[in-house]
């Protein structure tokens, strides 16, 4: 079997499980990534009644799945692989931030974010000046 993106799909599917249409609520957003996967949304009506042909996507396709309650995302089902990811940046970013957290302890949050501000406008003004 070829090494592409779709291998496992293919390997899947052709073990006799059918492919069943995306349900006709599902939304799809255009290719969000430069891997073959897309990004679904669907209400959570929708996806409960289709639960077992989201899993399959999003393990088979590494589709990504946003489920909107009330027109609104409220969560979305990723591939583990891609949620492992998400974590360990997740834990990278912590890290790092740790010093700067530290560094701005007894700052209060006011005068903090009066800083922020100033930094943020004075990198647009040199910006601009280029």
């Amino acid at each position: 079997m070829p090494s592409t993106p779709d291998a496992p799909v293919l390997s899947y599917f052709s073990q006799g499980h059918s492919e069943r249409p995306l349900p006709a609520a599902c939304h799809l957003n255009q290719y969000w990534s430069a891997s073959h996967t897309s990004l679904c949304t669907l209400n959570a009506v929708t996806f409960r009644k289709n639960l077992g042909d989201m899993l399959n996507r999003v393990q088979y396709r590494h589709d990504s799945i946003v489920i909107n309650k009330d027109d609104k995302p409220v969560a979305v089902l990723v591939d583990a692989q891609l949620f492992a990811r998400i974590r360990r940046l997740q834990d990278r970013f912590d890290a790092l931030s740790k010093p700067t957290e530290a560094g701005f302890a007894n700052t209060p949050e006011a005068e903090g974010l009066a800083e922020i501000d100033a930094a943020v406008a004075e990198v647009r003004a040199q910006r601009k000046r280029r």
